[in-house]
């Protein structure tokens, strides 16, 4: 299994120097080998963004600095879902809906 979380804070200390990005890539093809066995999809999409990044890098399609710029967007686009409960109610005659972060 693999986290987006983890994902990121490993990128994040490649973007600060402290981990390579040849230790990033053996670190992240350990832990993605069965991420779709077993892992949410949004570590999955993460992960490939990161792959496609990597890779672009890697065949020149991209520079450096674009390289760097495009990790630091990926880490600053966060996704944030709940689950949100709706039910029906009457209040003072009035019919609407009332939602609930769940």
């Amino acid at each position: 299994m693999i986290h987006e979380r983890d994902v990121r804070e490993k990128l994040a200390s490649v973007l600060l120097g402290e981990v390579s990005l040849g230790a990033f890539e053996r670190w992240l093809a350990s832990e993605r080998w069965n991420m779709f066995v077993d892992s949410d999809d949004s570590a999955i999409e993460f992960v490939a963004a990161v792959n496609l990044l990597v890779s672009e890098h890697h065949d020149n399609i991209i520079s450096e600095d674009e390289f760097n710029s495009e990790l630091l967007a990926l880490l600053n686009n966060i996704r944030v879902s709940s689950r949100v409960a709706a039910s029906r109610y009457l209040a003072s005659g009035q019919k609407g809906w009332e939602l609930q972060l769940a």
